[in-house]
């Protein structure tokens, strides 16, 4: 949560004294339903409780959680004293009385218990245990803080100040303490804030716990991991599983499942504060009351198909409501689903909506159109279908870009549907047609984005929630037999796929698996007769498409071979996910982007220049046709010294220049500094990448002496447990074979190193993300020429990963006119690369500039369909192995999608294409139809990932 939006939370945590409350809990009353998946942040105001008049309005909304503290500095102030639990005693007894469940939060210790500079954690314990047998039998889930991983504007811990390990002990004491006195008790991790404001927490944490040899037959010492989530919808699909950006997270699941642990996930904190009522302002993370209703509905939806157990929505009134201006001194925003003065907001019907339509799901499938390369990093349109409702199936959409309506067409096995809008009014009932319900998805229309994790930034375009969602509800009972575990928005190849059945799985069950690209809609047969409930999709030599959608559904045989239910495939797919890197084969980025000149201020010799000019031209690929005025890309130089990694100086400001009767756009990069270059011993490289587009670029080095000073090799000082969030690709050696000169050399070996980035630390050693070396000749564009080998290394008693190019061609730099230079990518993730260059004579030999011989648009080279490898029958890997087909590479330097403007993490094209095999006919059910604004109907086939709740 922001920082401007503590007050409300330091507000409502606080929990006073409370007089004239409740007595003990009444005789005969029945404990409250904890099934219930929905709660509230907070039904009793601070330091009071709610009347029956708000007890009503929580419990009409249909939840079954209420989640507040219990302070222990409020409770025992005193060392060895005994605690108060009469203002606890009030709020568990009215909550249970009115059938809601409690989610109590154990927080804030009192200035006797941590006079040593940390929390004693002997003192804790004994005040878990006595609070834990006291509610014994009425309060069964326990939290351990809140938001831990919180850190103030200095960089400090917020609510937590000791320290990661620190809290590590903490959880294990009120672990033990707690199980103790109730075995059958929930034990929650304290609630973390997102994680861009401290994302080294949760690995950190986890460190700890793997360290401990105890930790694994305690689970980790917690049952539940909590975190909260504001403002963004995507945040309650995207935390659970993962995103590639700037940073990047690996997702709490992937997480916890190297670990080697398995908890449930809630969100204990959901929701976002508006801004249109009374003294509210507009600012980052706020919503209009009609977005907030809309924020409700996407984030639950979003957060079931991801997995999600338990929803908190906060919270029930304003009670202190949020940030106040230092101006005025009046709130400037407001969570509540009621005004403190009694009025409902929109967001109260908009809840109390989703759980009338979600109770009940069996099995949830999220959907995903027109996002990826071919939309230009569009969100796109996300369908969630929950299954198994007690209103049957029931799917909601909207639309995550603004503009104009868009038209959806829903495959349906029923004549007709009802459709609702977000606030559970009936719209009206919709007639199939061929099998499809249309529905119109408005566009989005909150960009009050704080964060920089799309793959355009943070930006006007960039928008956080959704447009107003459609539900339809049919009157379909029908659950499928399998489902995939969620995969996320975006994924790196190879693809690793898993599945469950939504019922016990009978004896010698079997699995047909098939996948399609949504770019062409046909599906193929994949795994046929498999019994392995896991398969690794395109991995060896059957490389995936960057930027394509791949989706799969699935079905069950029972040992007989019948259809487990009678269930075939489904007409909409189970599962998918966005390719963005990896195992991947690119088609040609569409331009090449050619440093023509680095000119040195005033005419000065380079042993003597401080600043340079910088000249570049844009082609359509492989021509010198200059693209035309209209090119909207912006161009970056960027700039590396010796073996140092690249970071971007300069961005292009574009201005017309003319080659005879061709007058065509150039993009100048002035006063940039090469003053390092005077020393005969340093060379700059420069090189450029555009936002938003791939192109490949040429390589131009800069220096006063002729030779390359061999550098010394990096040695790691460590290695890393989890993934970095950013990686320095460094070429650390290129060895000619045999020992042979670089005059007589036709081919090399190449060794690249991964070090988080600015550090010297290793990456992991089971760090699985493809490294790709590139090569540009003289003045030539980059090119891909191989993807490493993994090899482990011992430096320094430290062993660690290495990858390794063999064979590659280096016979051009024979020639002394030519030089070769090497540089790396790691798709998917922000990587920075040294330049290396190969050569006899490593002098730079002024190019000839390119003459554009015309101007036009840019031309996009249509992409390489990947085709279907033959059915693989029972593989339990799920390795498949098509003859590849030779195709050609080319460096695609530019933002990675998911990366932040300014990241230098270029793409790559491949050089193999799955070959020809026996195809699957498609199939012929009902595709999801898109209508953008225009008018113009585009067929786009469903993209999907799916849950089952257990």
């Amino acid at each position: 949560m922001r920082t401007f939006q503590r007050a409300i939370i330091c507000v409502t945590l606080i929990l006073a004294q409370v007089i004239g409350l409740l007595g003990a809990f009444p005789a005969g009353a029945a404990f409250a339903d904890s099934t219930s998946p929905f709660g509230l942040d907070f039904i009793s105001p601070p330091g009071s409780l709610a009347s029956d008049t708000r007890f009503a309005q929580a419990t009409e909304l249909g939840i079954g959680w209420d989640r507040f503290p219990m302070y222990w500095s409020s409770m025992q102030p005193s060392q060895g004293g005994p605690i108060d639990f009469s203002a606890a005693d009030a709020t568990v007894n009215a909550d249970l009385a009115h059938g809601v469940a409690v989610q109590a939060i154990l927080v804030g210790a009192p200035s006797w218990a941590t006079s040593s500079g940390t929390i004693d954690l002997n003192a804790w314990s004994s005040f878990v245990t006595q609070v834990v047998t006291h509610f014994q039998g009425k309060v069964h889930d326990w939290e351990m803080w809140n938001e831990p991983d919180l850190l103030n504007s200095q960089g400090q811990g917020q609510y937590w100040t000791w320290g990661v390990p620190a809290y590590y002990q903490l959880v294990k004491a009120g672990y033990q303490a707690v199980k103790a006195v109730d075995p059958t008790a929930t034990v929650i991790l304290g609630g973390l804030a997102f994680p861009y404001n401290n994302q080294g927490f949760f690995p950190q944490f986890l460190a700890q716990v793997q360290a401990d040899p105890s930790a694994a037959a305690n689970h980790g010492y917690f049952d539940v991991l909590a975190f909260h989530s504001y403002d963004r919808v995507m945040r309650t699909y995207e935390l659970p599983l993962g995103y590639f950006g700037s940073p990047s997270f690996a997702g709490f699941v992937p997480l916890l499942k190297k670990a080697g642990l398995n908890p449930a996930i809630w969100v204990n904190e959901l929701g976002v504060p508006i801004w249109d009522y009374q003294s509210g302002q507009q600012a980052p993370g706020r919503a209009t009351q009609d977005e907030q209703a809309s924020y409700v509905v996407e984030a639950l939806a979003d957060g079931f198909a991801s997995g999600i157990q338990k929803f908190f929505l906060f919270q029930l009134y304003d009670d202190g409501a949020g940030a106040v201006d230092s101006t005025t001194n009046k709130p400037a925003e407001f969570f509540g689903l009621i005004a403190n003065d009694g009025t409902m907001r929109p967001a109260y019907n908009a809840y109390q909506n989703a759980i009338n339509l979600f109770t009940g799901a069996v099995a949830e499938t999220h959907l995903t159109l027109q996002r990826g390369a071919s939309y230009q990093n569009h969100k796109g349109i996300e369908v969630v279908t929950l299954y198994g409702t007690r209103h049957g199936k029931v799917t909601i959409a909207w639309n995550d870009d603004p503009g104009s309506p868009v038209t959806l067409g829903i495959p349906t096995n029923d004549p007709t549907a009802t459709v609702m809008d977000k606030l559970g009014h009936t719209v009206g009932q919709a007639t199939a047609s061929n099998g499809v319900v249309n529905v119109t998805l408005p566009g989005a229309t909150n960009n009050n984005n704080f964060d920089c994790f799309t793959p355009h930034g943070c930006d006007a375009n960039d928008y956080i929630i959704g447009g107003s969602p459609v539900i339809l509800v049919e009157n379909d009972q029908t659950v499928p037999s399998v489902v995939f575990d969620p995969l996320p928005l975006d994924s790196l190849a190879p693809i690793t796929l898993s599945w469950h059945t939504t019922q016990p799985a009978p004896s010698g069950a079997t699995y047909d698996v098939q996948y399609s690209d949504a770019a062409d809609g046909v599906w193929h047969d994949w795994l046929t007769g498999t019994s392995a409930t896991s398969a690794s999709f395109g991995d060896g030599p059957m490389q995936l498409q960057s930027g394509h959608t791949y989706q799969f559904r699935i079905r069950a045989h029972d040992g007989l071979g019948s259809l487990i239910g009678g269930a075939d495939y489904t007409a909409r797919p189970l599962a998918s996910t966005q390719v963005i890197g990896g195992n991947v084969a690119l088609p040609p980025a569409p331009t090449d982007t050619k440093i023509e000149i680095v000119w040195p201020v005033g005419n000065l010799p380079v042993s003597k220049a401080t600043r340079v000019n910088v000249t570049a031209a844009i082609f359509n690929h492989g021509t010198t046709t200059s693209v035309d005025q209209s090119f909207a890309g912006t161009p970056h130089l960027w700039q590396s010294l010796d073996n140092g990694v690249g970071q971007e100086i300069a961005t292009g400001k574009v201005r017309t220049a003319q080659a005879g009767n061709v007058q065509y756009p150039v993009w100048d990069f002035n006063g940039v500094d090469v003053s390092a270059a005077r020393d005969p011993k340093n060379k700059y490289y420069f090189w450029v990448t555009i936002d938003g587009q791939r192109t490949n670029t040429s390589i131009w080095s800069h220096g006063s002496d002729a030779r390359t000073y061999f550098p010394q090799q990096d040695v790691p000082t460590a290695v890393l447990t989890t993934d970095p969030t950013a990686v320095d690709a460094k070429i650390e050696i290129v060895y000619p074979h045999d020992n042979q000169p670089v005059s007589q050399a036709s081919l090399a070996n190449v060794g690249v190193e991964l070090f988080s980035h600015g550090t010297l630390q290793s990456v992991p050693a089971d760090f699985s993300r493809a490294v790709r070396l590139f090569r540009a000749i003289d003045n030539g564009p980059l090119q891909e020429v191989a993807t490493g080998d993994r090899v482990m290394k011992t430096s320094n008693g430290i062993t660690y990963p290495t990858w390794q190019f063999n064979d590659v061609d280096v016979s051009a730099a024979r020639d002394p006119n030519h030089r070769i230079y090497f540089w790396v990518d790691v798709p998917g993730v922000p990587s920075y690369s040294n330049v290396w260059t190969h050569g006899v004579d490593a002098r730079t030999f002024f190019p000839k500039q390119d003459v554009p011989t015309g101007v036009a648009p840019v031309v996009t080279p249509t992409p390489t369909p990947a085709v279907a490898p033959a059915a693989v029958t029972a593989v339990p890997t799920g390795t498949v192995s098509p003859t590849p087909t030779p195709g050609g590479a080319s460096a695609l330097p530019t933002t990675t999608p998911g990366a932040a403007a300014g990241t230098p993490t270029p793409t790559s094209a491949g050089s193999a294409t799955p070959g020809a095999s026996a195809t699957v006919a498609p199939t012929a059910t009902p595709t999801l139809t898109a209508t953008p604004p225009s008018g113009q109907v585009r067929q786009v086939t469903p993209t999907a990932t799916s849950a089952a709740r257990q």
